[in-house]
């Protein structure tokens, strides 16, 4: 997963209308602005948007006692490129091609 993009876990019981709890790591996910949770029938769904990198853990679903799944999210940052201008100047950088005789 790359950061800012959209995570999503589902989880299908057969049992329906459970209330199912989500965990990262070992602490209960509360509905958040990034967070969602949804069920619907046998199908419980964790969304995460806009996800960074210190979402990345292990994520848990409880839907009754002793029942749960787990899954892994690993969150890899974007790499950023910064620029500054030069004042009137102008900068050459020469590559050089090493070749060893042999």
């Amino acid at each position: 997963m790359i950061e800012f993009e959209t995570a999503v876990f589902e989880c299908e019981v057969s049992k329906p209308n459970l209330k199912p709890r989500w965990f990262k790591g070992e602490q209960e996910i509360k509905d958040l602005e990034r967070f969602e949770q949804t069920s619907v029938g046998t199908k419980h769904t964790l969304t995460i948007r806009e996800c960074e990198v210190q979402d990345g853990d292990v994520y848990k679903i409880v839907v009754e006692e002793g029942v749960e799944s787990t899954a892994k999210l690993t969150v890899e940052g974007t790499s950023t490129a910064f620029f500054v201008a030069l004042h009137s100047s102008w900068v050459n950088i020469f590559c050089e091609r090493l070749t060893s005789k042999t």
